[in-house]
């Protein structure tokens, strides 16, 4: 019988694709997860849990099998330089360890959610799209590298016949059921509790994570072995962004615009603190990089092969910002 592997099922995509598979009819599935801890949050799930590591490759071969079909999302996220090697170990060799146990069992297909942060973008706004090959040496941080060897390696198997396999890369994600809180979660939350008071140029692409879980099982689907597909949104500036929460929140001013040099000589002394504090800093140097460089991302092939049809920004917002009051009540201040 046919089985819904799902990897990272407790981070912030992982959660919501669970839901989706179970709400679309494909059962059973199974969650891999590492920790015990983690199997609270789906007792109210039909899943069957798998306690093991992707690292454990007698655990992957006793797991996965020719009825799999596997979506993998298990991965470190660090916008700073404090997991190096919890990256590389997860990212890396853990995802080739899963690739290979799938090839070495005949899964049915995997679904692989890599990261437009693995692709270099052109120059000039240009049209961003699916790349063909990953330049690790223009790449910045050890996420961004870890992604793009990892695809990489994804799509060689897959393009030579040894492996059923399609690749996601979604933008930056927003919405509700951010249980984990991510750096994005972070700066709304800052901003609801009225301690960001400034921003600085810079825009970026936004998906909603409802949309991202509901394009990969669209990859399983529709998507072609080989190929990968751009789950990505709505691009906004940080301005149009604010703008967004404010009408939300219904308040008057925007905060403090600081212009870009500021910001850019005060970040090593900020940085310099969160690392003291063991914290990833809400923006730092790689996050200030990619507000600033293009973002022009075209979905065309999600939409056209896919049907990939991502919500407006302004939804995501609105109902991430009701999640976080009614699920993070603790993190928000009283009278925000």
């Amino acid at each position: 019988m046919k089985e819904y592997i799902v990897t990272g099922a407790t981070g912030y995509v992982g959660y919501v694709l669970v839901h989706k598979l179970i709400e679309n009819g494909y059962q059973p599935v199974k969650i891999l997860i590492r920790s015990k801890k983690s199997k609270s949050r789906f007792s109210h799930l039909p899943v069957e849990v798998a306690l093991g590591d992707i690292n454990d490759e007698q655990f992957l071969e006793r797991e996965i099998s020719p009825n799999s079909v596997v979506f993998h999302l298990a991965g470190i996220v660090d916008i700073g330089n404090f997991k190096k090697q919890q990256i590389y170990e997860t990212n890396v060799n853990g995802s080739l360890k899963i690739i290979n146990a799938c090839i070495n069992n005949k899964a049915e297909k995997l679904i692989y959610t890599s990261s437009v942060s693995a692709i270099v973008p052109p120059k000039n706004n240009e049209k961003i799209v699916e790349p063909k090959h990953f330049e690790l040496k223009k790449l910045s941080g050890h996420y961004a590298k870890s992604k793009a060897i990892t695809t990489n390696y994804l799509l060689n198997k897959s393009q030579n016949g040894k492996l059923n396999a399609v690749v996601a890369y979604p933008s930056a994600i927003i919405g509700p059921y951010d249980y984990n809180v991510s750096n994005l979660g972070q700066v709304v939350i800052s901003y609801l509790n009225k301690s960001l008071f400034a921003y600085t140029k810079g825009k970026y692409n936004f998906v909603d994570v409802r949309d991202v879980a509901a394009g990969l099982i669209k990859c399983y689907e529709e998507g072609k072995s080989g190929e990968g597909y751009l789950l990505t949104g709505q691009t906004v500036t940080l301005k149009e962004m604010f703008e967004i929460l404010n009408e939300i929140l219904n308040r008057p001013k925007l905060p403090l615009k600081l212009p870009l040099w500021f910001i850019k000589m005060v970040l090593p002394f900020v940085e310099l603190f969160y690392t003291i504090k063991r914290k990833n800093p809400i923006f730092g140097r790689s996050s200030i990089r990619f507000l600033n460089q293009n973002s022009n991302f075209d979905n065309t092939k999600a939409k056209q092969e896919l049907n990939f049809n991502p919500r407006p920004v302004a939804i995501s917002f609105n109902d991430m910002i009701n999640w976080f009051y009614e699920n993070k009540p603790d993190l928000l201040k009283k009278h925000n």
